[in-house]
């Protein structure tokens, strides 16, 4: 079992995945856009793959958190 502190910065890192995700794919569909002259699909298909990515770790990382802590305070109770 991981101790609360670090268990505390795990969440807040999935947190800051969960979040920062979406926030740093619309800057790259801007910058894609106005640098690369990428198609407007082809931007759309960046950002999504982003957004998908970002969600998927960011939630992986908070499941295996909240296991740890659920499987923790059951061993404690018994």
């Amino acid at each position: 079992m991981i101790s609360d502190r670090l268990r505390k910065i795990l969440s807040l890192i999935a947190m800051v995945i969960l979040i920062g995700g979406p926030a740093s794919a619309l800057v790259l569909v801007i910058l894609q856009m106005a640098l690369d002259e990428a198609t407007v699909g082809a931007a759309i298909g960046s950002f999504l793959r982003v957004v998908a990515g970002s969600a998927f770790l960011g939630g992986v990382l908070r499941l295996l958190v909240s296991i740890d802590a659920r499987l923790e305070r059951s061993g404690g109770k018994g």
